[in-house]
């Protein structure tokens, strides 16, 4: 009987003649773990990049926006403090140190961070996992060709900046409403985070700006308004800003009084304020130039007067009562705040100006902030001028605003007809900065 003989299928690496391993089949396996290992370290390192670079930015931008108001070091300490909340040192070890967080300037330009210790405007924050600092990341199968760890290191680069319809324009949270036959030259910006609401028979020129969060849903205009809006289409832009106005204005109004302030007036001889009677009167001879004043106890509609054709200079006025400025009047190098929460708690007769008519000389402006809201009437004329309201701004016919003109509301903006606005780009220092921070690298 013939017997058939049987053969046992071995592994693909295995020998036939003794079930070693022949040397082509370790290198397979060899191969086999170098591409696993790097599959799985690879996908590891890359996740805890991105865990590290989170940290780095948040960092960043607790370390700049601390910074606005308390030194150096307490602002490295709060961006300590965030970094590990992101990545607890217990797990992570130390990934960011106080000298990894250095705060200078940026240039847009050419890209690059200079370091300023003194510096406000923009931060570099170096996160790392290294072996040095006794954190490196483990490797998994990758030991086995002798890399044992991955040695890692982020940055982030934060700025401080002021978008451009923040300087010079119309900013509401809620809807900005202007109506016909105006004129608004190149530069100057209308902004809402609501809508836009626009008239017949206005001019936009060129590089002019008119913007919220989606134009093609928040813009409302009459039929044929493209038509009859000159320039509009290519002045649409999509954006959005965040601001809490009651906030800003209770900073600004304390910024008043603080001499390590950017916001404390160079005019201001002392920041200790003088207390005035809401019975005396309020012109050039009561308020001295070189001095804060402040006038408080006012209840409901009480109120303080600025008589007709009255020029205040260099003084800062901080009440809790509405403010009324005769017809006339007029403010240069001077800030009037009130806290008064009264829709029209800042108002004016006919032909008020904020400014120095000086061509966007650099000194001249002047500002206005109230937490209620302004009401003034036709002829209102900003040179230089910053309006600051928590709740509505509206200003009637023939405004003029073309040597720099900033209102920003927190409520609404309404202008009404034969309003010509322009950007000067000079001669606004004073304005209050509203800062927005952003990440640049």
């Amino acid at each position: 009987m013939t017997q058939t003989k049987r053969y046992r299928k071995l592994p693909y690496f295995a020998s036939r003649e003794d079930g070693g391993i022949t040397i082509l089949g370790l290198y397979i396996f060899m191969m086999m773990m170098i591409f696993g290992g790097l599959a799985i370290d690879v996908t590891n390192v890359v996740q805890a990049r991105a865990q590290l670079q989170i940290a780095a930015d948040n960092a960043g931008h607790a370390a700049l926006f601390w910074r606005d108001n308390h030194s150096a070091e307490e602002a490295k300490d709060k961006a300590l403090e965030i970094a590990y909340l992101n990545m607890p040192n217990a797990t992570f070890g130390e990934i960011l140190k106080a000298e990894d967080i250095q705060f200078g300037t940026w240039d847009r330009t050419t890209r690059t961070f200079t370091p300023d210790a003194n510096s406000r405007d923009a931060v570099y924050v170096s996160t790392k996992r290294q072996t040095s600092n006794n954190n490196a990341l483990s490797t998994y199968l990758l030991h086995v060709i002798g890399v044992a760890n991955w040695e890692l290191d982020t940055g982030s680069v934060w700025e401080r900046y002021v978008p451009g319809c923040l300087k010079e324009g119309f900013v509401a949270d809620s809807i900005v409403d202007v109506q016909s036959n105006n004129v608004y030259k190149a530069g100057f910006c209308i902004h809402s985070n609501t809508g836009v609401e626009l008239n017949n028979n206005n001019v936009y020129e060129p590089d002019s700006v008119v913007s919220m969060p989606d134009w093609t849903s928040d813009l409302t205009l009459p039929s044929g308004g493209f038509d009859s809006n000159d320039g509009l289409e290519d002045a649409l832009h999509t954006a959005a800003y965040e601001f809490d106005m009651d906030q800003r204005i209770n900073n600004f109004i304390a910024d008043l009084q603080d001499p390590m302030s950017d916001e404390f007036r160079t005019y201001i001889n002392s920041p200790n304020a003088i207390p005035m009677s809401r019975t005396d009167t309020f012109d050039s001879t009561t308020l001295v130039p070189g001095n804060i004043y402040s006038v408080q106890g006012c209840s409901g509609n009480q109120k303080i007067s600025i008589p007709n054709s009255e020029v205040l200079t260099e003084i800062v006025l901080i009440t809790n009562c509405k403010v009324q400025f005769g017809s006339n009047a007029q403010l240069i190098d001077s800030v009037v705040a009130t806290t008064n929460t009264n829709s029209s708690s800042i108002s004016a007769a006919s032909g008020f100006t904020i400014g120095a008519d000086d061509d966007c000389a650099p000194t001249g402006d002047a500002q206005i902030l109230t937490l209620g809201g302004i009401s003034i009437p036709a002829g209102l004329k900003l040179y230089g001028a910053q309006m600051l309201a928590a709740g509505d701004a509206s200003f009637t016919a023939n405004a003029t605003g073309t040597q720099g003109a900033s209102v920003v509301a927190g409520g609404t903006i309404s202008g009404t007809t034969n309003m010509e606005m322009a950007f000067c780009g000079n001669g606004m220092a004073g304005n209050f900065k509203f800062d927005f921070f952003r990440m640049v690298q």
